[in-house]
Order: structure tokens, then C-alpha cells, then sequence
């Protein structure tokens, strides 16, 4: 079994190799790395092989995923070292009063002036 600093090590050797440079995880994938989302696609394939586990987390939130540090997270998240943090939905009183309104039955000026 895998501890969580064997995974880091082997995460970072992977970056390493793809990038071709010793590489820090608060560095950003694309602004320091120079990746672009088709190299993001093949670094998941590259560290599933590595690890011989499938990285269904860090798939799915590629658009989060910014910098180094990110990508371990969502490794750690896969290899069940770390829990996924759920955010609550928050709905501002802007987004929800035209919802309220209209399940009142009230009328909003756009249905008046129709």
C-alpha cells in the first residue's frame, strides 16, 4: 500500500519528467509550467499509470485545478488520504427574490412590459 508521502514523491518525479525541470508544488500549471488542457489530460494518464489508480477526482475538476499543490490534493482525494470538502450552495438575496416574486404570483416589471 502507498502512504501519502510515497504518492507525493511519485506525483512529483511524474511532474518532473513531463515538464523536463525540477518543479515546486505552489508553482501554477499553466503560468509557470507552460501546460495546456491536452497536457493536463495526458499528466492524469501519466500519474494513473504511475500509481496504478484511477484519478476519477483530478479528472473532473481540471478547471480548479491551478497549481501543483492542487493537483496532489485531488491525488490525495483519489487515493483516499483526504476527504473531498463539499461547499454549500449560497444563493444571494439578488439571485432569489425574482424566484420568490414569481412563485408569489407577483409580477416583475419584465412580465408587465410584455
Amino acid at each position: 500500500m502507498l502512504t501519502k508521502e510515497k504518492v507525493t514523491e511519485i506525483a512529483l518525479e511524474t511532474f518532473d519528467e513531463y515538464v523536463g525541470k525540477k518543479i515546486k508544488p505552489e508553482q501554477n500549471l499553466y503560468l509557470d509550467l507552460g501546460l495546456d488542457s491536452l497536457d493536463y489530460v495526458e499528466l492524469v494518464l501519466n500519474l494513473e499509470e504511475r500509481l496504478a489508480a484511477s484519478l476519477r477526482t483530478m479528472d473532473l475538476n481540471a478547471n480548479k485545478a491551478k497549481t501543483v499543490q492542487d493537483v496532489l490534493n485531488f491525488i490525495y482525494i483519489d487515493m483516499g488520504f483526504e476527504k473531498q470538502q463539499e461547499k454549500p450552495i449560497t444563493i444571494s438575496k439578488k439571485q432569489f427574490l425574482p424566484f420568490f416574486n414569481i412563485q408569489k404570483g407577483k409580477e416583475n416589471d419584465r412580465t408587465r412590459n410584455s
